[in-house]
């Protein structure tokens, strides 16, 4: 969803609703200093209470927890979801297995100095895709970055654990699909680009998988049903 057509009549609306979620997911709303960063995170937290209520049944009375790591999970249910936001765009994976997701709408601006976070193989294969033009290292900064992103997510690890390097073979494509093994599992990383510049990677244990583009209106008819039948 692109939160930047949501009139501030309409986040009225929206804040008036907060009290309906969970109250771990109200206190990180509201420890958010940055007014834009609380919005993005309060309609993820909308579209994952009332989208997910809506189409995975088992979930509304399931209780959500987090890891020790922050990745939330409903107990008692087999669907996982994640959220990821960078603004202006707000998204909510759902699988009925482990997934993650991240959404990137930002470039570094000194792509140089950040090269070093990553691992040997990923600056080689940033610098040759890059052909020595900055503005295309930024993007392939951003593309890898967010590949990671969604990898750590669906490991449910964060950039907490060790070795943060990218398990999926970086080879020809503009933006990175491929496949591994996990466990006797493939786990499949897909990227996206979405508009304005911004990429999408969803990481998860299926090949095929849809994007659905939401408006504010939706989610609120979302709400507003939900209200109705309770």
């Amino acid at each position: 969803m692109n939160i930047e057509t949501i009139s501030e009549r309409e986040w009225e609306f929206y804040y008036s609703k907060i009290n309906l979620l969970p109250i771990v997911c109200q206190k990180k709303i509201k420890n958010i200093k940055y007014p834009q960063k609380q919005k993005l995170s309060l309609m993820g937290w909308l579209m994952h209470k009332f989208l997910l209520s809506e189409r995975c049944k088992d979930v509304k009375e399931s209780e959500l927890v987090f890891n020790k790591e922050g990745k939330p999970f409903h107990k008692n249910s087999k669907w996982q979801f994640n959220i990821s936001h960078s603004y202006p765009w707000v998204c909510l994976g759902i699988s009925c297995s482990s997934i993650g997701i991240d959404i990137e709408s930002k470039f570094v601006s000194e792509p140089e100095k950040v090269l070093e976070i990553f691992s040997a193989d990923e600056r080689n294969w940033i610098q040759v895709k890059s052909n020595n033009s900055t503005e295309k290292m930024k993007y392939y900064i951003q593309c890898l970055w967010s590949a990671k992103e969604a990898w750590l997510k669906y490991l449910g690890t964060g950039f907490s654990t060790q070795n943060t390097e990218l398990p999926f073979a970086l080879e020809e494509g503009e933006l990175i699909h491929h496949y591994i093994k996990k466990d006797e599992t493939k786990v499949y990383l897909h990227q996206t680009p979405v508009k304005r510049g911004s990429v999408l990677s969803v990481c998860l244990e299926f090949q095929e998988y849809t994007i659905e583009y939401l408006t504010g209106n939706q989610v609120k008819s979302y709400i507003e049903k939900e209200q109705l039948l309770c």
